[in-house]
């Protein structure tokens, strides 16, 4: 995992212009813990609601607690499968996009599990 934000400087100025015209939802790339969804919640103070798009391996690790702070979630198994090992691929593909199918439906949330 990087210890990095999910955010970078030209995405927070993107994010304030976008909520300047009022869009109804952000997705935000690169989700890594629930952290990343929590500090762009902070931002957007309920005004959209969040996208939580799930491409690395170390987002799968805490999938759960992701799913407990986002609003809706893309799992992109194109993106994923690229970065995890062969042997764990397919099965962190799947169980991904099992579990937020199963989430949505409970929460009735948004899901998207797409690929290249």
């Amino acid at each position: 995992m990087l210890p990095l934000s999910a955010l970078t400087e030209k995405d927070r100025t993107d994010l304030d212009y976008g909520l300047t015209l009022g869009v109804d939802w952000i997705a935000l790339s690169f989700v890594q813990r629930p952290e990343d969804i929590v500090e762009i919640k902070a931002l957007v103070q309920g005004r959209a609601g969040i996208v939580a798009k799930l491409e690395k391996p170390s987002a799968i690790n805490q999938l759960d607690e992701i799913l407990a702070e986002t609003d809706a979630v893309m799992v992109a198994r194109g993106d994923l499968g690229s970065r995890c090992r062969p042997n764990r691929c397919l099965r962190s593909r799947n169980a991904s996009c099992a579990a937020a199918a199963a989430w949505a439906s409970r929460s009735s949330s948004p899901r998207r599990c797409s690929t290249r």
